[in-house]
């Protein structure tokens, strides 16, 4: 496991997002999932609504995604949160939120 300071936070573009990507975060997500499976489509479709931010370490990938949809010019609702086990209670969460 990287220095949490290592691990890159990003946001992404509403398109152009790459497949596999999507794929790791609909398996992260769903793990936190109230509902249960968070399908590759309801991410996508997360993502047109408003964006979707993750947390990248070098090493082992993705290990957080924030989805947030967008409610105005400059407010969200945040839609889903999920930290890798390994990763949690190291600020990732909040850091994808604000």
């Amino acid at each position: 496991m990287s220095d949490i300071k290592e691990i890159a936070i990003s946001e992404l573009p509403d398109n152009n997002v790459a497949p596999s990507l999507i794929d790791d975060a609909s398996l992260l997500l769903s793990q936190e999932a109230h509902e249960g499976y968070v399908s590759p489509e309801k991410v996508r479709n997360r993502i047109e609504e408003g964006r979707m931010i993750v947390a990248i370490d070098q090493v082992a990938g993705l290990v957080g995604a924030g989805l947030l949809r967008l409610t105005g010019e400059a407010t969200a609702s945040i839609t889903g949160v999920a930290i890798s086990p390994q990763y949690r209670g190291k600020g990732l969460g909040t850091k994808i939120i604000t």
